[in-house]
């Protein structure tokens, strides 16, 4: 699966990007979040995949690879909360700085709930 970001689009510092499967789906659910585009035509698998955001000349700008295996956080199976990093700085392929979000439906749009 891929997914373009449209060219026009900025990411402000320390503000969020919201990427939907469906993005009225997505709105229905969260009306007050703002920050989302789509439509993705495609979801993050629960159980694992890599994600790799390339630069314009198709360089990998920052990867991640996650799955449910040991290691990872076990809450967040696709049935219960949502996978958050601590902190921004850290190393996102390290599942070690991965929670369980505390927030019933994840943060989607600001900040993580976990620190």
């Amino acid at each position: 699966n891929s997914y373009t970001i449209p060219p026009a689009t900025t990411v402000p510092p320390r503000r969020f990007l919201v990427l939907c499967k469906n993005l009225t789906d997505f709105q229905l659910q969260f009306p007050t979040v703002t920050n989302a585009i789509g439509d993705l035509g495609f979801g993050f698998s629960g159980s694992g995949e890599t994600i790799q955001l390339l630069d314009p000349a198709l360089n990998v700008f920052d990867e991640l690879e996650y799955n449910n295996q040991p290691n990872w956080p076990i809450p967040p199976t696709g049935q219960g909360p949502t996978l958050e990093l601590q902190q921004p700085g850290l190393d996102n392929a390290n599942p070690r700085h991965w929670r369980a979000s505390t927030a019933a439906h994840g943060t989607p749009g600001e900040a993580n709930s976990v620190r």
